[in-house]
């Protein structure tokens, strides 16, 4: 008995050993044709990638999502560039790029060369990081390549990285932070009500349809806590949109529409964070595309492939990127997180709608607190009819006051303005023009935001009890056409002011002693037929940027050695009228000269050669133009007036010193204006 049970024993024993080893071979088996098909997956991706990089062209990636990026970078670039060439040129375009010393303008250059570089960029270099994007996310080693720090950042912080929507979220904060400031100081002090109000409904729509989108998380809707790649790039195409808006709209209203000079400091401010914002936005969105484009084509290269064994792609291929990104992404912004988007987004729309109530509901009360701030004698005339752009909320959201950006009175009966029109505390345009006016109150001095005064084609007898110190932002100052002979000292030492026009006040006195007079930043100085000695200004230590230089139908007997020293600024010079019996032998060293107005002199000869940039050369009622004319190519026929400056004055601006019918009033430019 006890041999037969060890027998039985051992061929237990035996078969439980066979049976291990055929688990082993079949585990084996399978592991096996486990490799070699993941073996032969490998290779049909691989054979798939390199059919499509082999194939892929221009034509292909560059569709119109594409080809839309590049024209808004190419766009912002000309856009910075025109900036830049403004801020440089100031009005006028003889002078250009003449300012390029100015502090900061150098940032609008800097932005218009990075777009400028980001575009060639983009340009040459989209099929080597389409290929190896592709390659990294759809070849048999992806993913394995060891990362450099770049492409840390970008696993990281880039479009598709796990914690860019952390990035996005937070810029929303900053931009929001800084455009409700741009509200609050400039769109409410610049524009009217009407325009602000279109703003405040941009911000309502923007806000609003961030919290649409995160509406899921807080309702916990099925799938409501996942945020699509689709999702995301709707949003960045709707912050791209609200970025362009910001960046365009604002500043063309204000200068093109309503002629408000915009300081270098506020442009600068206005197309700092959007500028900043696209450019991140629009690279990124532009190497998306490309990648894009390019894993449609390598998914639609799988497709055909897998349909041709009747097998699903994902079967045989990995799951799309796009759906990886979103796993990744959403795995990283928590629900949490998504909640906190929701109730910033709503509270800001909610806050936003409120404030546009609140103006639509009470704009309508400042014709009445005006009333009581002006007067009732000048308030139909100054609120009423002369201010052009009402801003009754500026730097006060909820309450209205009386407010205005810009004055423009013209034809008016007015003999003074009251002194109350300092309640005007934001006034940067004032412009008072043909009528009996006498006096200027000196409480117009306290208006620290002014940045153009034209006051001119009046009757005002003095200018000299005004600080224009005060007036810290002024860029252009008007008074022709009127009596005033004196002006504060201020006047004549001011950092900021470009423009200066005082012609047509017969003895306005200039300071004669030349360490009085400091304009650094004046590049225009009309101050003709005034009568008076006018040389004690005429040195770069006086004018260092003067360009347009006007001193007709004043007294210079001689030009000082100072005059020299202006060689390399002067533009356009009007000496008619003067006395002149020769001109100063200097001027043939004015390379930058394009104009000269020397008619009614006693000029004989010239002793000067004159550079050949020269365009026009107007010497009538001189004895040379009976012998020199042809040598020297001088315009020696009389103009319509003596006053008129030049042949061609019709420029689609009424120009009072051609405003006569023998000049058919500036060539029908002032027949509407006056």
């Amino acid at each position: 008995m006890s041999e037969e049970s060890d027998n039985n024993t051992i061929d237990k024993s035996a078969i439980q050993v066979k049976s291990i080893e055929l688990i082993q071979s079949e585990e084996g088996t399978k592991k096996k044709k486990k490799k070699q098909s993941k073996s032969n997956n490998n290779r049909k991706k691989v054979n798939v990638l390199n059919i499509v990089i082999k194939h892929l062209s221009c034509r292909q990636i560059f569709k119109c999502n594409v080809i839309s990026m590049f024209f808004l970078i190419v766009a912002i670039a000309g856009g910075h560039f025109f900036l830049f060439y403004k801020y440089t040129s100031g009005e006028t375009q003889s002078g250009a790029f003449s300012k390029m010393h100015r502090e900061f303008v150098w940032i609008f250059l800097l932005f218009s060369i990075f777009f400028t570089l980001l575009f060639f960029y983009l340009i040459f270099r989209w099929k080597k990081m389409t290929i190896k994007w592709l390659e990294s996310h759809y070849g048999s080693t992806s993913g394995r390549n060891r990362l450099n720090i770049i492409q840390k950042f970008n696993n990281t912080c880039g479009l598709n990285g796990s914690l860019y929507l952390h990035r996005l979220y937070l810029w929303e904060l900053i931009e929001n932070t800084v455009q409700f400031f741009n509200l609050q100081n400039v769109y409410l002090c610049t524009l009217p009500v009407e325009l602000t109000s279109i703003i405040c409904i941009w911000f309502i729509l923007e806000s609003s349809h961030r919290a649409f989108t995160f509406s899921g998380a807080v309702c916990r809707k099925q799938g409501g806590n996942k945020f699509t790649t689709q999702q995301r790039d709707k949003q960045i195409v709707f912050d791209m949109i609200s970025d362009l808006f910001f960046l365009v709209v604002p500043m063309t209203v204000i200068y093109f529409v309503y002629d408000l000079y915009i300081p270098l400091e506020r442009g600068i401010w206005l197309v700092l964070t959007p500028t900043i914002s696209l450019f991140s936005k629009l690279r990124r969105m532009t190497m998306a595309f490309y990648f894009e484009n390019g894993a449609a084509l390598v998914v639609k290269a799988q497709n055909e492939s897998s349909s041709k064994i009747n097998r699903r792609r994902q079967s045989i291929y990995r799951a799309s990127y796009i759906d990886k990104v979103e796993r990744l992404q959403n795995k990283n912004f928590r629900p949490w997180m998504k909640i906190m988007v929701f109730v910033s987004a709503a509270g800001y729309a909610v806050f936003m709608f409120v404030i546009f109530l609140i103006h639509l509901a009470t704009s309508g009360q400042t014709s009445t607190v005006c009333k009581e701030s002006l007067g009732s004698e000048y308030s139909d005339i100054i609120w009423e009819h002369g201010c052009t752009i009402k801003i009754p909320f500026c730097k006060s959201i909820f309450q209205p006051s009386c407010d205005c950006a810009a004055i423009d009175i013209k034809n008016h009966n007015m003999t003074k303005l009251p002194k109350e029109i300092a309640v005007l505390e934001n006034l940067q345009k004032f412009s008072v023009q043909n009528g009996p006016l006498e006096s200027l109150p000196s409480e117009l001095e306290n208006l620290q935001h002014l940045i153009k005064f034209h006051v001119t084609f009046n009757r005002i007898k003095r200018f000299d009890h005004i600080d224009v110190s005060k007036w810290k932002q002024i860029y252009s100052i008007w008074l022709d056409y009127n009596k005033i002979q004196n002006a504060s000292k201020s006047l004549w030492k001011h950092a900021t002011l470009a423009e200066l026009a005082i012609s047509s006040n017969v003895g306005f006195r200039i300071p004669q002693n030349p360490e009085d007079v400091y304009l650094p930043n004046l590049h225009f100085f009309h101050a003709g037929n005034n009568s008076v000695d006018i040389t004690s200004i005429l040195g770069r230590e006086q004018l260092p940027g003067i360009m347009f230089l006007y001193i007709n139908g004043n007294s210079i007997s001689k030009f000082p050695d100072t005059f020299e020293t202006l060689k390399n600024t002067v533009v356009e010079l009007g000496i008619a009228r003067c006395g002149l019996r020769v001109l100063p032998s200097s001027l043939s060293e004015f390379n930058l000269l394009k104009y000269i107005d020397a008619r009614n002199n006693s000029i004989s000869k010239i002793g000067v050669e004159f550079n050949k940039n020269i365009v026009e050369k107007y010497f009538s009622g001189n004895p040379l133009c009976e012998e020199q004319s042809i040598l020297f190519e001088l315009e020696c026929q009389p103009l319509c007036t003596e006053y008129c400056y030049s042949r061609n004055h019709k420029n689609k601006y009424c120009d009072p010193a051609c405003n006569s019918e023998k000049c058919d009033y500036d060539g029908a430019d002032c027949v509407k204006e006056y």
